[in-house]
């Protein structure tokens, strides 16, 4: 039998065997906590760091094949030069004739793009019955302005325009008619249509003449010239996709070995793809420089005859080049024509490959 003091002493032992038992999971339930947290902690460190090298690897590959295009082109100057020359020729000849239409856009602007009506008066009307007319015009529709010239100073501005002077003075009488020009606030040519009709029936009237219908005929004219500047430059730049795929389709026969045994080794249809895009991004970029400056000394060279123009006329033009935006737009329409164009041809070509790229 068991003394009393040893059952004490046995159930006191067993009461903390039971509460370590208990207390031991708690501890390792805590440790594992702790060590997934560090675990955790551990891994967002590197794919930080992993998500950090595959930018710098990108950019680096970027970096590489930038100068392994270059010094292949380099490395073919002809061939380089005849094909650039060919994209500056497409994009420099649309270039020119748009920047050529807008200057001759500006002149037409230049002058009052309403139309005009000049009132010849007959002889037998004198300055009041004139100042009565003027009153008349005043309360038509769609009149501006008028302004009244009479016979004398008629005569005294054609005497500077004309030089003839000797000649008239061999009149008795002044042969010139007094004359009111009427300035119209619509652009409308059916407005100045209705009223040069209306003013032919007035009694004072001998002549009512349209002033503005060449004009008219200008705009109309460079409308015409920008339709077909535009089909143009499709065209052309059609020409200049198609030579771009030409150019790319060569390039990657003479590389097709190097093409499959990329494709051997597991290379994706992007990193294949990327320095024929960068080839097509040159030929475009060049081109599109070159045709820029060529555009410029042309616009340098016309700048002699149309100064000698204008001052026939008593007037003065300094012939407007690109602006910013037209130059950015051409580089980046030329950048992408060839882009665009490579890569058709490499989709195309990667697609008749016997291996096939991992994509």
């Amino acid at each position: 039998m068991d003394r009393p003091g040893n059952r004490d002493t046995n159930t006191k032992v067993n009461s903390s065997a039971r509460r370590g038992a208990s207390d031991r999971p708690n501890e390792r339930a805590a440790g594992s906590v702790d060590s997934a947290s560090a675990v955790s902690r551990r891994g967002a460190s590197n794919r930080q760091v992993a998500w950090r090298d595959q930018i710098s690897v990108y950019f680096d590959q970027h970096r590489i094949v930038i100068s392994d295009t270059l010094d292949r082109l380099w490395s073919t100057p002809v061939s380089t030069l005849m094909t650039m020359a060919v994209v500056a020729v497409a994009i420099a000849l649309p270039s020119g004739l748009y920047v050529l239409l807008a200057n001759v856009q500006q002149v037409a602007k230049s002058w009052d793009g309403n139309a005009q009506v000049s009132l010849f008066l007959k002889d037998s009307v004198d300055q009041t019955a004139a100042q009565k007319l003027l009153k008349r015009i005043a309360l038509e529709p769609h009149i501006s302005r008028t302004e009244y010239i009479s016979k004398a100073d008629a005569l005294l501005e054609f005497e500077e325009v004309s030089g003839y002077s000797a000649l008239l003075s061999e009149f008795e009488d002044n042969p010139l008619p007094s004359v009111i020009v009427v300035y119209l606030d619509s652009p409308a040519l059916a407005v100045a249509e209705q009223f040069k009709a209306q003013a032919s029936e007035w009694q004072a009237v001998q002549l009512a003449q349209l002033d503005a219908q060449w004009v008219r005929k200008l705009q109309s004219l460079v409308s015409l010239a920008k339709n077909i500047v535009a089909a143009l430059a499709v065209g052309l730049a059609l020409a200049v996709f198609l030579v771009v795929i030409n150019t790319i389709r060569l390039a990657i026969e003479n590389k097709k070995s190097e093409v499959e045994i990329y494709q051997l080794v597991g290379a994706t249809n992007g990193f294949i793809r990327r320095p024929f895009l960068y080839i097509g991004a040159w030929f475009g970029l060049s081109g599109g420089i070159v045709a820029i400056f060529s555009v410029e000394l042309l616009l340098v060279s016309l700048q002699a005859s149309v100064t000698d123009l204008a001052t026939q006329y008593q007037s003065q033009y300094l012939i407007q080049g690109m602006d910013f935006q037209t130059v950015l737009f051409i580089l980046f329409a030329s950048a992408l024509l060839g882009l665009s164009g490579a890569w058709i041809a490499v989709a195309r070509h990667l697609s008749n490959f016997e291996f096939l790229a991992i994509k």
